[in-house]
């Protein structure tokens, strides 16, 4: 009786487990999608004053310290960027989130703007140059 129990009670954490971590579906992707589409205009701002910059894991990242609004954006974004990254690893054969969000940050850097902060691969910050020569 007590291995049964004890066996019920494994398999019920284990569902509940596997529930926490449940992949996310194509509408949590969308809203995340959403989400993102409607705060770009303050990402965008963000990046041109230096206050966020972008991690070469494809985050965001709060480049001032202390400040309320920005750690709120980063954290609102990075959130949604994750379902994201998370749902398209979830339905590509081999590939896992954080190689996703390393391939976004990638494309996020070649489209990055002069001045605004990015991280290299070896984890180095440095704003972009007109040239865009630094930080390889």
């Amino acid at each position: 009786m007590k291995f049964m129990a004890k066996t019920m009670l494994a398999a019920l954490c284990f569902c509940a487990g596997a529930a926490l971590f449940a992949a996310p579906t194509m509408s949590d992707k969308n809203n995340a999608l959403e989400n993102m589409k409607s705060r770009l205009k303050t990402v965008v701002d963000g990046k041109r004053d230096g206050k966020v910059g972008e991690n070469n894991l494809g985050y965001l990242a709060a480049m001032v310290k202390e400040d309320k609004t920005v750690d709120a954006l980063v954290a609102a974004e990075n959130a949604d960027r994750k379902t994201v990254y998370d749902y398209i690893a979830g339905t590509a054969s081999g590939v896992d989130a954080k190689q996703v969000g390393q391939q976004r940050a990638k494309e996020i850097a070649q489209k990055a703007k002069a001045g605004e902060w990015l991280q290299s691969a070896a984890g180095k910050w440095y704003k972009k140059t007109a040239d865009a020569k630094n930080g390889k």
